[in-house]
């Protein structure tokens, strides 16, 4: 399962893995960040795989939702 970030956090638009989606380590949740990434690094980080993400599934969408099933097995 993932969950959403508090709509207040800028990275809000991802989402994060439940602590019981790992095999080990317990299921508390996250604790609040301690030393968050800056807005502008972040979004620099960012930038690219997003990118990469949507040309790639403009144009390899089949082979991509075999991929998924695949590893979503």
């Amino acid at each position: 399962m993932v969950s959403k970030l508090n709509s207040e956090d800028f990275r809000s638009s991802r989402m994060i893995l439940d602590p019981d989606d790992f095999a080990l380590g317990d299921e508390e949740p996250d604790p609040p960040p301690s030393d968050l990434i800056a807005r502008e690094v972040w979004e620099g980080i960012m930038t690219l795989p997003g990118d990469v993400a949507i040309h790639t599934t403009s144009q390899q969408g089949t082979r991509i939702a075999v991929l998924h099933e695949l590893w979503s097995a």
